[in-house]
């Protein structure tokens, strides 16, 4: 249960006696105490390290799992065209290793006859060139996003992945996100990423995975860009 701070609330030094919470009403004996956060849920001060929040008793950590007020969450469509950009990045990319390395696209003697044939057409394909294009995906989504919550498609939208603070996601969160928790959102069809549309937060399955979110970027001054990074 929540403690019930209206009976062991101090008015002293705006305390509660059981949680250490800052009610919101606490007035300026509280202002700036321990460095206090906000209750998601009601937008009570919270102090440092209290469980609870003192208005409407929230679990702070439930609360706030959640990127900070005012985040707009981004949808399936602008997403998609982040992902389609990012493919082709990659692509390229890993088209110009494969020259570099010596790595052929395709693999045996089909020629664009042989390939009406489905069978003919898949043994076609280089498995190896393949590989590379899915690593070089893995290690261009995991480094870019770990390091400025951006790829390259994201920052042309404008768009950037946070973690429940707002903040760029720590890189084992980034790995989860990436590695398994986009294997998990397309085993099934890409049910995972199409979640994102009925998502009251526009989260993809390794949006959960990942614990992050995506939201418009905002600008160094606090304003929301239009495309910039």
């Amino acid at each position: 249960m929540t403690p019930l701070c209206q009976l062991h609330f101090r008015a002293s030094d705006g305390l509660c006696l059981d949680c250490a919470a800052v009610p919101a009403y606490a007035g300026g004996a509280a202002a700036g105490y321990g460095g206090g956060v906000r209750c998601r849920a009601c937008g009570a001060s919270v102090a440092s390290g209290a469980g609870f929040c003192p208005n409407c008793g929230r679990d702070v950590a439930v609360a706030s799992s959640a990127p900070r007020e005012g985040a707009e969450y981004m949808g399936f469509w602008i997403r998609f065209a982040a992902f389609v950009a990012d493919r082709i990045i990659t692509y390229v990319i890993a088209a110009l290793i494969a020259f570099v390395i010596g790595v052929s696209r395709t693999s045996g003697d089909g020629d664009g006859a042989a390939a009406e044939d489905v069978s003919a057409a898949l043994n076609t394909v280089n498995y190896s060139f393949l590989l590379l294009v899915w690593g070089v995906s893995v290690v261009y989504g995991v480094a870019l996003t770990a390091l400025w919550g951006q790829t390259i498609g994201k920052r042309l939208l404008g768009i950037q992945v946070v973690d429940a603070n707002g903040n760029i996601p720590a890189w084992y969160r980034v790995i989860a996100r990436e590695l398994v928790g986009k294997f998990v959102s397309e085993i099934i069809i890409w049910l995972g990423y199409f979640w994102i549309g009925f998502d009251s937060r526009k989260r993809g399955w390794h949006d959960y995975i990942g614990g992050s979110y995506v939201v418009r970027k905002r600008r160094r001054d606090g304003r929301l860009g239009e495309g910039d990074g």
